[in-house]
């Protein structure tokens, strides 16, 4: 059966709020960077992602974030790869306020057939057929404030989040 990229349309339907306490405590940092090392690094398979995203190389111009997933079916690979990646698009779109600058994207796999698709709608270079799966984010956005910080909401959130993951 052909896919033509489903999981980068269930990826970009996703809401912030879909993602219930984490998506919220993520809204309260106080930049993006924040939100990526001390929400959804630790806490996002404590809501069941299909992947995992771990922080590799973190720099003043750059964060290189490998993408893994829990399933090691190469189209379910591929789903979640483009779920998670169009999640990071979407949800950091409305987190920030601003779009993501991805300043390149490597994936594993062979291009599927629709890689134009990923280039437009990640508007950055995209190369298939690399060893990993990482996206490299720009430090500049990353390092935005966000207008929705609140440290005291913040610590609130994370502390449940915190009580969720040790359920």
């Amino acid at each position: 059966a052909k896919d033509d990229g489903i999981g980068l349309d269930i990826g970009m339907a996703r809401e912030v709020s879909d993602f219930r306490i984490m998506g919220y405590a993520a809204m309260t940092c106080r930049t993006i960077r924040e939100s990526v090392e001390d929400i959804w690094y630790h806490y996002g398979d404590a809501l069941g992602m299909m992947s995992k995203i771990s922080i590799t190389v973190r720099d003043d111009e750059s964060m290189s974030l490998l993408i893994e997933s829990v399933n090691p079916s190469q189209r379910i690979h591929r789903f979640t790869v483009e779920e998670t990646l169009s999640i990071l698009l979407k949800v950091g779109t409305q987190v920030a306020g601003t779009r993501p600058k991805f300043d390149s994207i490597e994936l594993s796999y062979a291009d599927p057939g629709y890689g134009e698709r990923y280039r437009e709608l990640f508007q950055c270079p995209v190369k298939f057929g690399k060893p990993l799966c990482r996206v490299i984010i720009n430090a500049q956005w990353l390092d935005s404030p966000l207008a929705t910080a609140d440290a005291e909401l913040h610590q609130i959130y994370r502390s449940n989040l915190v009580q969720l993951k040790h359920m």
